[in-house]
């Protein structure tokens, strides 16, 4: 990995080119030889390409009207994104069909081919307690009452690292657990981690990523919180 210092007329770069990564951390910017990671695609990633598949029929299926539709509702203010340099961008309707109906596929939901009506939800206000597996373990999200149910699903993927000396939200992360109108002030997640990495050892740091989703796919912001378990 080399440092980059950048300058005029480059103020950034973000991405892979050529076989070469660019980005930047909190000693500034650097550049690596890009490698694909040394993972297998597991059964859920499988299934989602599988189903990913189906999007373009379906796309060309609806009418010339209804996807014109799709555009316009994509160029509204609200739709608005930031790419990693910090610069906003607005993407297609075609992109945005598929963003939601894969947030509705993750959920067990239909396909999604109307024009979304429900606004992007807030991003949610929430503690993660995290516990070693073991008998009368309860891995948990905690929330105010009325902070998911009746309107919005709750979504989260979490990630286990190691290292208690690590305070950033690392990547990858995995798609953990969900529930489509959740009741109550609490949310037990042990089943779906345990499902996910096996097992959850002590001092293991947990690192959460929840978002409220509409039923249209519509997620809000992420809020990030970690924990180490006990």
């Amino acid at each position: 990995m080399a440092i980059v210092k950048l300058g005029a007329p480059v103020s950034g770069i973000r991405g892979t080119v050529g076989g070469v990564t660019y980005s930047a951390n909190k000693s500034g910017a650097y550049v690596k030889q890009w490698a694909a990671p040394p993972k297998p695609i597991r059964v859920q990633t499988a299934q989602q390409q599988g189903w990913l598949g189906s999007l373009p029929g379906e796309w060309r299926a609806m009418s010339q009207a209804l996807r014109d539709a799709w555009d316009v509702w994509a160029a509204l203010g609200a739709q608005e994104k930031t790419n990693s340099l910090g610069e906003a961008y607005y993407c297609s309707g075609w992109n945005w069909f598929v963003e939601l109906n894969l947030n509705c596929y993750l959920v067990g939901r239909a396909t999604q081919t109307a024009v979304p009506v429900i606004a992007k939800p807030a991003a949610p206000t929430y503690t993660l307690i995290l516990e070693a597996t073991g008998v009368g373990a309860d891995s948990r999200v905690t929330y105010g009452a009325g902070e998911f149910s009746p309107d919005y699903d709750l979504v989260l993927y979490l990630d286990l690292v190691s290292s208690q000396g690590r305070a950033v939200w690392p990547l990858p992360y995995r798609f953990v657990h969900y529930n489509r109108n959740p009741i109550g002030t609490e949310e037990s997640i042990q089943a779906s981690l345990d499902g996910v990495y096996g097992a959850v050892a002590v001092g293991q740091r947990g690192f959460a990523a929840m978002q409220r989703g509409t039923s249209e796919g519509y997620r809000s912001a992420v809020t990030v919180e970690y924990e180490d378990a006990v």
